[in-house]
């Protein structure tokens, strides 16, 4: 087998865990696999993995030989995409992290149109609300949602996400329908953080083009933004989301929109991936897919929510 079969092989150990995942994926013997990698580090004269019965763990030196042979199949697969005029020919691996909601709700019920149209890229998704090091978990592009720190990676908008103030009808039975914001002294926020935050249970809100902040009280703080939605609707206080990923509970009337004057700013959709002189046509594709279906899902950047008369007795 040569080098550039030895390098896929390997990195699909890698990526599945194990190889027979990984022999699955290739379509070849696992027996293949376990001489494939076994050639590899006599070659290379030192253990590229440890192995257990139930796992495939990369040594120091495994993690140096993966990051070497993702950029030399990304390099060989880039020269070769420069002479292929059919798309269906383009082939290799992309790897992607999605913002939770976005990627159950949204990505991953319409990928199969992608996998059809280039059936020969390997995809491997992953679902995270934190940050992310591209370089070093080995990323090809990320979707973030919100404000983001420069990094020096890329920085594709594709829209801003309209955001709105709701709670269950429970809650507000319970606490009263908040009018202004010397209501909200009587009232709970679920708190949501991320990884690089902390707890800080403030209500935000944007007016005459600023940003403010009101200090409230909070019993539960979360830092998955489906557990923050299911807070809501489970009656532990008043959340600040995205319209689209609550508009089908609102429709139901699980949640209900209070506030509407005092909602956060819009929040930022971007796509996310290192400088690179030759972007590999794969990205771009992917990249291009993904910015035409958020901005033709329906209702994802601009929600027109129904409007209700709230009844809470």
């Amino acid at each position: 087998m040569d080098r550039i079969k030895q390098a896929e092989a390997f990195i699909q150990v890698i990526e599945t865990g194990s190889f027979t995942k990984a022999a699955v994926v290739l379509n070849i013997p696992r027996s293949t696999i376990s001489t494939v990698i076994q050639s590899l580090e006599d070659r290379l004269r030192t253990q590229l993995l440890y192995r257990t019965t139930r796992q495939v763990i990369p040594t120091h030196d495994g993690l140096l030989y993966l990051e070497a042979a993702r950029k030399f199949i990304e390099t060989f697969e880039d020269s070769e995409s420069l002479f292929l005029k059919n798309k269906q020919h383009l082939t290799g691996y992309l790897r992607i992290d999605l913002p939770t909601r976005i990627g159950t709700q949204v990505v991953i019920p319409n990928l199969d149109s992608f996998i059809k149209e280039h059936p020969k890229i390997n995809l491997t998704l992953s679902m995270s609300d934190r940050p992310i090091d591209l370089l070093s978990e080995g990323i090809d592009c990320a979707l973030r949602v919100g404000v983001l720190p420069d990094s020096g990676l890329v920085c594709r908008k594709l829209g801003e996400l309209d955001m709105i103030n709701c709670a269950s009808p429970n809650y507000l039975s319970r606490y009263g329908i908040p009018q202004k914001l010397s209501d909200l002294a009587q009232h709970y926020v679920v708190n949501y953080v991320v990884q690089s935050s902390t707890s800080n249970g403030m209500w935000e809100y944007c007016s005459n083009g600023k940003v403010h902040s009101y200090p409230m009280k909070s019993f539960v703080t979360l830092n998955n933004a489906g557990a923050y939605i299911t807070a809501a609707l489970s009656d532990l206080g008043i959340i600040q989301v995205p319209a689209y990923d609550v508009a089908e509970y609102i429709q139901q009337g699980k949640l209900c929109v209070i506030m509407p004057e005092y909602r956060p700013e819009p929040m930022p959709l971007s796509l996310l991936y290192p400088q690179r002189r030759n972007l590999p046509q794969r990205i771009k594709l992917f990249q291009d897919w993904l910015a035409d279906l958020l901005t033709n899902s329906n209702g994802i950047f601009h929600n027109a929510l129904p409007s209700k008369k709230l009844n809470i007795k």
